[in-house]
C-alpha cells in the first residue's frame, strides 16, 4: 500500500516577499494551504510567491487561482507568481489551465524574484 505524504508548507520572508514552500501531496484541497494563501495575499505590505518545486499536485491550480483573483480585488498592487517545474505534473496541469496568462510562472524563487528587480521594483 502507497501512504500519501502529507503536504508541509513552510513561509520564507526576503525583503517584501512572502515566499510560500510546498512539499508533499495536496491529496485534496489542502484547506491549510488556501488559509496560508489568502492571509499571504491580504497582506498589502508582502509580494507573494508559491513554491510548488517540491510539491506534487495538480490540484493547486484552482486555489492559486482564487488567490489571484483574490488579489486583483483587493487592489492588484502586490505581486503574485508561482515557481514550478514545466516538466512535472503540476507545471503541465499549470500550462494547460493557462495559469501563466493569469499569474507569471518561473522556474525558481531566484528567478521570480530577480524578474521583479528588473522590472524596476525592489524585493
Amino acid at each position: 500500500m502507497i501512504e500519501a505524504v502529507a503536504m508541509a508548507i513552510s513561509e520564507e520572508r526576503r525583503g517584501s516577499a512572502v515566499i510560500l514552500h510546498l512539499e508533499g501531496d495536496f491529496g485534496e484541497p489542502e484547506p491549510a494551504f488556501d488559509d496560508v494563501l489568502q492571509r499571504a495575499i491580504k497582506d498589502d505590505s508582502a509580494d507573494v510567491i508559491v513554491d510548488l518545486l517540491p510539491a506534487a499536485s495538480f490540484r493547486a491550480v484552482r486555489t492559486l487561482s482564487r488567490a489571484e483573483k483574490l488579489r486583483r480585488d483587493l487592489g492588484g498592487r502586490r505581486r503574485f507568481a508561482v515557481v514550478a517545474d514545466t516538466d512535472s505534473d503540476t507545471g503541465i496541469m499549470l500550462a494547460l489551465a493557462g495559469f501563466s496568462k493569469i499569474a507569471p510562472v518561473f522556474a525558481s524563487v531566484e528567478d521570480a524574484m530577480q524578474s521583479w528587480e528588473t522590472d524596476g521594483m525592489p524585493i
